[in-house]
């Protein structure tokens, strides 16, 4: 009886990563997409961003939720190192955007 709920907890455990991943991969794809053409209008004007910074934006949402999703399938220390980085390419655009632009009221 333990021996079946832990082989339940172990393939509930992977499961939810996996759909973790999916979800967020996906919604980062979609707001990465949405962006195109490039350089995003909208990124330019609402947020008074460079047209290279708004390209990197767009660029790094739609690859990030591709690594992302991609690198769920990878059980080995390249797909822990391909998650790591697609983390670090949203933080970097994140970061710069939130402590360098005014907020608008």
């Amino acid at each position: 009886m333990i021996s079946k709920l832990k082989n339940f907890l172990l393939n509930f455990e992977a499961l939810a990563s996996l759909l973790l991943r999916f979800g967020i991969g996906i919604a980062f794809i979609i707001h990465g997409y949405a962006k195109f053409p490039l350089p995003p209008a909208g990124l330019v004007e609402y947020f008074g961003l460079p047209p290279a910074l708004a390209t990197f934006v767009a660029l790094s949402e739609l690859l990030s939720g591709i690594i992302l999703i991609v690198s769920g399938f990878l059980r080995n220390p390249i797909g822990d190192t391909l998650t790591r980085f697609a983390g670090l390419v949203i933080v970097i655009p994140v970061s710069y955007t939130h402590l360098t632009l005014p907020t608008k009221a």
